[in-house]
């Protein structure tokens, strides 16, 4: 038997298709935020995506403004990321 080896965050769906065996872990991480609330990411998170709303995120000393599909990477081995939401609207965060 083969073995196809696929280096990408799909690929856990085509290992199921393939084996038919159920995942361990969910495909994708979302995270919904309240307005005038805040979130520490935990530090297997190396980047996040914003799917809606704004988010301010402070990490490594610097605050950031992220809008709706603005993606930003992580480094989980030097301080923690602490998201909020902005604009007194949810935020919808996507974590890689």
């Amino acid at each position: 038997m083969a073995q196809l080896t696929i280096f990408n965050r799909f690929s856990q769906m085509i290992t199921f298709a393939l084996t038919g065996e159920i995942p361990t872990a969910p495909l994708t991480n979302r995270l919904i935020i309240a307005e005038n609330q805040h979130y520490t990411l935990p530090r297997n998170v190396t980047s996040i995506r914003v799917l809606s709303g704004k988010a301010w995120v402070s990490h490594l000393g610097k605050d950031t403004i992220l809008e709706r599909d603005d993606i930003m990477e992580i480094d989980p081995s030097r301080d923690i990321a602490i998201v909020t939401s902005l604009a007194y609207k949810p935020v919808e965060l996507e974590l890689m």
